[in-house]
Order: C-alpha cells, then structure tokens, then sequence
C-alpha cells in the first residue's frame, strides 16, 4: 500500500531538468496582474506586487498595466530575520514549493508528449494549424497547464498538512486566489506563485506559522477551484488514466481526484494490547472484527470486499459508564492495526478528535471540523478516527446551552457522515465513545450503525482478573509477597479470552430490557409468526408509532447490524501469518474468498433467528439511550429531595438538642 501499484515512478532524475526553472521562481516571480483591489494604506505602493490581493475591507480600485514582481525567498528571509540562513522550517516549506514546482512541471510534459500536444506546438510554431487543430490546440494547453498547477499545489499541500495541527488556530489574512491564467503551463505556475508571493509581501505575515498556514490555505484553494473546472478541461485521458508514484515516498497523483490529506501523521497513543481489558466481550470481539476487516481493504482499486458485503459499518458507538473501559478500548484498537498494518507494511493513520474543535472565533469551529474529517477521504491509508467523549463535541443541537461552535461541528459531521459527499470505502471508520449517549446530537445517533456496551468487570471472575493483572506485578519482585489464596476452580484470564461469535456472550441476545419495547413485541407476536416477514413490518410500524423519532434510518441501521451477524466469523489462522495468502490478493479474489467464507458460517445461522435478535436489540438500545436522560434527572431530583430531607431531619436534632 506505500506504493501505487503499476504506477509511473516519478525518479529524482526526472525532476533535475526542472530544478533550475524552479529556483528562478522562487528568488524572483514576475506577471502582469490584472486591475484589482488594494488597501488604502498600500497606495503609494501601487507598483508592488499587491495588486489584486484584496485583505481589507476598505478598499479602492487601482489599475496595474505594468509587469510586477515578487519574491517568495527574500519573503522568508524576512519572516527568518536573516539574510543568509533561514529556519529549518523556513527552509523546508522553500524545498517543498521547489519540488512541488518540478512535479508539477514534468507531469505536465508526460501529458503534453502523451496528447500529441508538442505535435500541435510544432505545427503552430510553423502557422500551419487547421480551425479544428486550433480549437485542440486550445483545449490541450489549458489541460496542460491545469495539470502543471495541480500537481505543484497538491504536492504542497500533502507535503505541509502533517504540519497543519500546529497552525490550526494561526489567522491569517486571505480571501481568494485573484487569477487563474490556464493559457500555458508556465503562465499557470508564474501567476499562482505571483499571487502567493503578493499575499506573503502584503506584511501581514511575519512568523513561520503564518507562513505555513499561508501556503496552505493558498494552496488548498488552488485545489480546490482545478477540481470544480475539471469536468471543463478537454483530452483528459492521457493523464487521468495513469498513476504517478513519486520515487522513494508515499505521494502519487492519480488524475484530479487524489485526495489532500496525505500528509497527516498519525496522533501519539498509548499502546494497550487487549489481554490487559477485562470484561467487556462484546466491545474487544468488535475491535478484534474491526482489525481484520479494515485490513481487508484493496488500495489499488479503492474497495474493500468485506465492507461491500456488509461485514463492518463506518460510524459505531461504544457507551458505558465512567470508568469501564472506552479509553481503553480506543488504544487497544489502535495498537493492534498499528501492529498489523507495520507487519504488512500499510500505512496507517490513527486520527482521534482534538479536544479543541470548538472556536469562540466565528467559522472557525466549522472549519476545524472539516480539516480534521477530510483526513478520512485519504484513500492511501488504514483509519482509525476516534472521538472520546463524543458528547463534548457532538452535543445535541436543541440544547438551551448547545454553543454555536457545537452545531457547526454536528452539521459537518453530518455531512462528511452521510451525504451526497460522503464518499466510503472501506479503509476508514469513525468510532465514537461516550458516558452519557442521550446528551449526543439525535441527527448523529441515527448515524450509528453499529453499538456495543463499554460495561467493564461484570462477573466474578472478571473482578478476579481484574485483580491478577493488578497484584501479579508483585509476584515478579517477590513471589512471597501476594499472600492470598488462588481460586480452586479458575485460572486466571480464561473467562478474557476472545469469542468467536457474537451469540457465544452471555449477555448478548438478554432479554429485552425497555418495557414499551417488549410490549410491542409480543402485541404483534399475537398476530403474525417471527418467521414472517410481517412480523418485522408491523413490528417497525408500531414502534415508529409509540416512539415517532425512529426512521427509515434506524431499519437501515438494523439491516446493517444483521448483515454484520452473518458476516462474523474468524479468517482462517494462516491468513495472518501469510498475508500474500488474502490481505495482498486483488479484490476480486478476496471478494471470492469472503463469500466463501460467508457460506460456510451461514450453515450454522438461521437468517430469522438473527434478525429477531439484532431487531430488539436495536430497538433496545435505542429506547434506553433516548430514555437515559429523562432518568438522570429524576434519580438526581430523588437524590436532590433526598438530601433535602436529610438535611432538614439534621436541622431539626440540631434544635432539640439545643
């Protein structure tokens, strides 16, 4: 997965024809900008290069019919405060615009050779071009020159967005790239970098983190606007059916569609494995499911079969009480895909949620939001995005104290969760965890697809191995020290290990606990068999009428959880020793293999039974999360009249006995 398969290298050789074009840009960059915007204070500045960089709001209107320049490396000895050396970082963001330059540039050239476009230069240059050749000529040279500008803006961008944690919260002073000139490929470059280098001189920018965050949000528009021409540019399939893998790293271009989020690295965790959770069978079968069927995913062709027959979801739910195990339950996941994906040499991308999504600043909320979600579009690695205390940041939008940050954070979620624009496949999933679920956006919940209890040690053995993995740490200083007896009729950790199937715990598939649930249950079992089809039809109906916030999402959701059930089962042991054996075969072999797999398991499943089973238990947590709130506040009213009472018993022996 670190390298497109079939891919055309892009060797360092290529770019070297190119690395001097791309040092002249960066000392000195001229274009002839057109009549623009420019601050008042600028005015008598008139000949500099801020023509048409609009950054304040009182503005006049100037013409510019001479030639500027601009200079991106005398701009960064400035932010450095040194004529000869520059920061590291200074130094690399000048490195990565020069490389991005040159990429951009020898694409650019492949394309021209593999159009026929250098034919059509010849023949203009000989004035013997045709009506139809001319109009050809045109298209080419915009497509060329489209390609040019990606390619250096999306190399930027990759490059800088490992960075962009840092600068998150860095204002800086940008409205728009002024101009786009498409009419050749070194009058793109020229006048993007001519606009780029115009906002660095404006003087506003005057340490490194504005000038990163400067570069990338300059950048991630030029981007941005190529992508929305793209269905305008013309003879695009000499370029946008191959792929560019770039020598000795992770970056490749494959047409207009690669994603910006490549460059992100992975948060620091703590590494868990999951022998040290206790209890908690349901959530540690889940994670152990989720490992493989994320590991299952084809980077070349952008699918992942097991997804595609419904064995996992993308958004899930983890809830229990404080203290039982949610943390930990996110570190155990990520550290067995890190494991995994390091043996199999994937890339792999933990992304949990900062806890500083929320701005005071106006849009800043929104826009920290979609920074962070948009690293799920990068389809060049494993994902594992993580939001711990789910309430914080996903709270419920109708809430009297629900802030305005909160509900531009909720309406991206959705968006990015489930939309037009919310593109799957596979490779990525979003995982929220939670104390209090009721507190969190009902338009989020409906999202979830797949739930399991956080509830920790339940049974007596779990409390006896929750002890051992405390006090054998003991029996390794001092084997004499732990002076307790063991159990006759247990060895520790039996009842922790993993379960093959979901029907193999206990609590699952319990009874149903919401009174109304079980009511409508049995009300429409008087009328039609589990085994029919109407019984789930007026089941839903009768549901939905007694409690109308459920939807055609929430059956959606059930059919999920069902598809799920038939889906789990244990790859076959070899599998993970040998990788080459599945996780590296194409995906239609892997997709042969699953179903395979997925008749074998159906043998021992009875499609109704497992319907009946994930339906109340759907419905039942449905019902307890949507209810839990309502009993919070009365057992904290009780608890409140309680201590009422208790206090006035005190005040009155306080009076007798004085």
């Amino acid at each position: 997965m670190a390298e497109a398969k079939n891919a055309i290298p892009i060797a360092k050789s290529d770019l070297k024809d190119f690395a001097e074009r791309a040092t002249r840009f960066l000392q000195v960059t001229k274009w002839r900008p057109k009549p623009g915007l420019m601050p008042k204070e600028k005015q008598p500045q008139i000949t500099d290069a801020l023509v048409g960089v609009p950054q304040l709001k009182e503005t006049v209107l100037i013409t510019a019919p001479q030639e500027e320049q601009v200079s991106i490396l005398e701009s960064a000895r400035r932010v450095a405060g040194d004529t000869v050396f520059l920061s590291d970082t200074l130094n690399h963001i000048l490195l990565t615009l020069r490389t991005g330059i040159q990429i951009g540039a020898h694409l650019s050239k492949l394309y021209e050779r593999a159009s026929n476009f250098d034919g059509l230069k010849d023949l203009n240059a000989q004035g013997k071009m045709t009506d139809l050749q001319r109009t050809e000529f045109r298209s080419k040279s915009q497509t060329a020159s489209s390609i040019a500008l990606f390619a250096l803006a999306y190399y930027i961008v990759w490059d800088l967005e490992s960075k962009a944690g840092d600068v998150e919260k860095v204002n800086v002073d940008f409205s728009d790239v002024p101009e786009f000139a498409l009419r050749g490929s070194l009058d793109a470059v020229q006048c993007a970098l001519f606009y780029y280098g115009a906002y660095l001189e404006s003087g506003s920018i005057r340490t490194e983190q504005e000038f990163i965050k400067l570069t990338l949000v300059y950048f991630k528009r030029v981007l941005e606007e190529l992508k929305l021409r793209k269905d305008s540019f013309a003879y695009l399939e000499p370029f946008t059916s191959c792929t560019y893998q770039l020598e000795e790293s992770e970056f490749n271009v494959q047409g207009f569609e690669t994603e910006i989020s490549g460059g992100r690295v992975s948060v620091e965790f703590k590494r868990t494995s999951i022998e040290e959770m206790v209890g908690n069978r349901d959530a540690k079968h889940h994670a152990s499911r989720l490992t493989n069927s994320l590991l299952t995913y084809s980077p070349k062709d952008k699918r992942n079969p097991m997804f595609d027959l419904g064995g996992f979801t993308t958004v899930i739910l983890g809830h229990g009480k404080p203290g039982t195990g949610k943390s930990m339950m996110i570190s155990v996941t990520a550290t067995q895909l890190n494991d995994r994906c390091k043996e199999y040499n994937y890339p792999f991308l933990f992304w949990q949620m900062p806890d500083t999504m929320v701005s005071s600043f106006q849009g800043k909320s929104a826009e920290h939001m979609y920074n962070w979600i948009s690293a799920l579009r990068d389809t060049s690695k494993i994902i594992y995005a993580p939001i711990d205390d789910a309430e914080n940041n996903l709270e419920e939008r109708t809430r009297q104290n629900a802030s305005e940050g909160t509900r531009q954070i909720v309406g991206v979620f959705l968006r990015n969760s489930e939309s037009a624009v919310a593109v799957w496949r596979g490779n990525a999933v979003l995982a929220l965890y939670t104390n209090i679920p009721d507190q969190i956006d009902k338009a989020v919940l409906s999202r979830v697809q797949t739930r399991f209890s956080i509830d920790g040690a339940k049974t007596i053995h779990d409390f006896l191995d929750q002890d051992y993995l405390w006090w054998k740490r003991y029996l390794e200083i001092n084997p004499g020290f732990v002076n307790l007896r063991d159990p006759d009729d247990y060895a520790y950790l039996t009842e922790q290990k993993l379960v093959k199937r979901l029907d193999e715990i206990k609590e699952y598939g319990a009874e149903i606990a919401e009174a109304t649930i079980s009511d409508i249950v049995k009300s429409v079992e008087k009328r039609y068999p589990r085994t029919s089809h109407m019984f789930f039809a007026t089941l839903f109906a009768e549901v939905m009428r007694a409690h109308p916030q459920f939807s055609s999402r929430d059956l959606r959701n059930i059919q999920s959880a069902v598809s799920m059930r038939i889906m789990d089962f244990d790859y076959p042991e070899h599998w993970e020793d040998h990788p080459e054996d599945f996780f590296f075969q194409p995906y239609d072999r892997k997709m042969a293999m699953l179903k395979e797999l997925m008749i074998a398991n159906m043998h021992g499943l009875s499609f109704a039974d497992i319907r009946y089973q994930e339906t109340v238990r759907y419905l039942d947590e449905m019902i307890k999360i949507t209810e839990k709130g309502k009993r919070r506040r009365i057992e904290e009213r009780a608890e409140q009249i309680e201590i009422e009472v208790a206090a006035q018993e005190r005040a009155r022996q306080n009076v007798t006995l004085h």
